[in-house]
């Protein structure tokens, strides 16, 4: 029983850690998109 609740507590934390990741990763990508999109509008305002 013991080895069996130490996978699941395992696998919890490796779940909860790629949706951190995964949040973080989303949020990145987000905030390159503004910058990308705001440095484009820069480019064609000059």
């Amino acid at each position: 029983m013991n080895s069996i609740l130490f996978l699941s507590i395992i696998y919890l934390v490796l779940v909860i850690l790629l949706l951190v990741i995964g949040v973080i990763v989303i949020y990145a990508l987000k905030l390159s998109i503004d910058a990308l999109k705001i440095y484009i509008n820069k480019n064609k305002n000059t």
